[in-house]
């Protein structure tokens, strides 16, 4: 996988999550958004993980 291609769909899923995020927000408590955030960077830096041992292979 090229790296180009790589931080496009990093790019995709970003936009994919913020919008799950905002809508999510409007459904549960301030609490809940709190836990899906934490969640949601734990995805990215598994992504980011990801990106660059695949750039590397």
């Amino acid at each position: 996988m090229k790296p180009k291609s790589s931080e496009a769909l990093l790019r995709l899923f970003k936009t994919n999550a913020m919008n799950t995020l905002s809508c999510w927000n409007s459904m549960f408590s301030p609490l809940t958004l709190v836990n899906v955030s934490s969640l949601y960077y734990i995805i990215e830096i598994s992504l980011r993980f990801f990106n660059y041992y695949f750039a590397n292979i």
